[in-house]
């Protein structure tokens, strides 16, 4: 076997095909998706070939301090889970099962830390874009190799796979649910991966959690009742404005900016970088799969969402969506704004026709706020990511907290 770096992106991408090709229910991610973070350096990408050339897999290594002004992914803020792990979800469901009189739980952005120091920041390092044969000694030689690369340029601890991106897309190794297909931007990584890497000493770090909810699921009433007893006549709930797009964008930068502001889990993005984004999707938006509220005439929330782009690709129908951004301005947690939002956007997505789920994902299984809207709206596990850790000094791997059990192989 022999490791090579390349620059090539498109003999990167291609190996995925190669390996997977015949696969059920596999989609290659978006060449442009796979290349784009390393438009900002920093990064390193290998193929492993046998002695004939032939592909055997391929992996990507990330030294975050190397981006620069862009910084590493944070880490989750602790404090927003109950610790109850599972017991905590279902908590969650009972409430919601009894009838819930009382509201939804209200979505808390900005939950997650800033990452910590930037003595720390210089020591994390990640992995990501893997593909490998279901080879021991092939994924040893992927993993050391990267690993050696980022240990040269002082990265101590090492996550993946991650995305060298946002985090909010192929952020972590479907470990449960192989029966189900991923949805756009999720890693949909064979059993083989999560094994591999746990024999090569990465451990469970942070669990995500996708969720398809039906929209006849949706407690309707229940959201209704929550709206007129807390926000009533002072919100509006608003579809997007196709003819407006700087308007709509300047709505969303607003709540964004306050939402996410201080806990730096999202990237911020500009006005003009939503709008253009929202130019971009115009061929394959409906107005009514993106939701505006305002209250007292300003900014207070908003809900978007698009089509699972994986089941077209796939020769599939249309029949979903998934939720990008569901974010409430700060100032109005716990005022009914999310509940006017889910409300809106169910009957939206109903009016829109042929739609009859929205897919929630990545989901943190420490994150006990989303996981009570995840259920109070009727929400049912499609599957699980893990994002794996390994200190390459030996130190233990703190997990955070998980909501559903891992498979017994992963305790």
């Amino acid at each position: 076997m022999r490791l090579v770096p390349t620059d090539d992106a498109h003999r990167f991408h291609a190996v995925g095909a190669l390996l997977r090709a015949g696969e059920p229910g596999w989609v290659a991610p978006p060449p442009g998706d796979l290349a784009a973070p390393f438009v900002h350096a920093g990064g390193q990408r290998w193929l492993l070939e046998d002695g004939a050339g032939r592909p055997l897999g391929r992996i990507a290594a990330h030294a975050h301090a190397a981006r620069g002004a862009r910084r590493p992914p944070p880490e989750p803020h602790e404090g927003a889970a109950s610790g109850g792990g599972s017991a905590h979800r279902n908590e969650a469901r009972a409430n919601a099962e009894r009838g819930a009189r009382r509201p939804p739980p209200e979505p808390h952005e900005g939950a997650a830390s800033g990452g910590g120091s930037e003595a720390q920041a210089k020591e994390q390092g990640g992995l990501g874009y893997l593909e490998v044969v279901d080879d021991p000694d092939a994924a040893r030689a992927l993993v050391e190799g990267a690993e050696g690369w980022l240990a040269q340029r002082g990265v101590r601890i090492v996550d993946g796979p991650i995305h060298f991106g946002e985090r909010d897309r192929y952020w972590g190794c479907r470990v449960s649910g192989f029966d189900q297909p991923v949805v756009f931007q999720e890693n949909g990584c064979p059993p083989h991966h999560a094994r591999l890497l746990h024999l090569l000493g990465y451990r469970p770090r942070m669990q995500s959690l996708t969720f398809s909810v039906p929209l006849d699921a949706v407690p309707v009433a229940d959201l209704r009742q929550v709206v007129d007893a807390k926000v009533g006549a002072r919100a509006r709930f608003d579809p997007l404005d196709l003819g407006d797009l700087d308007a709509a964008a300047a709505a969303i930068h607003t709540v964004y900016r306050a939402a996410f502001a201080e806990g730096g889990r999202v990237r911020t993005m500009d006005q003009a970088e939503i709008a253009s984004g929202l130019a971009r999707a115009r061929d394959i938006l409906d107005p009514r799969m993106v939701w505006l509220a305002t209250v007292d005439g300003r900014p207070a929330g908003v809900f978007a969402s698009l089509p699972d782009l994986n089941q077209p690709l796939r020769g599939l129908p249309r029949t979903r969506v998934k939720a990008f951004a569901f974010a409430v301005h700060p100032d109005l947690h716990a005022q009914g704004v999310a509940a006017g939002l889910a409300l809106h956007a169910q009957a939206g997505l109903r009016a829109v026709g042929g739609i009859d789920e929205v897919v929630l994902a990545g989901i943190g299984g420490h994150s006990a706020r989303m996981l009570g809207i995840a259920a109070w709206l009727g929400g049912r596990l499609l599957h699980q990511h893990v994002t794996f850790r390994r200190a390459l000094d030996g130190a233990p791997v703190e997990p955070l907290a998980m909501a559903e059990p891992l498979p017994e192989w992963l305790r």
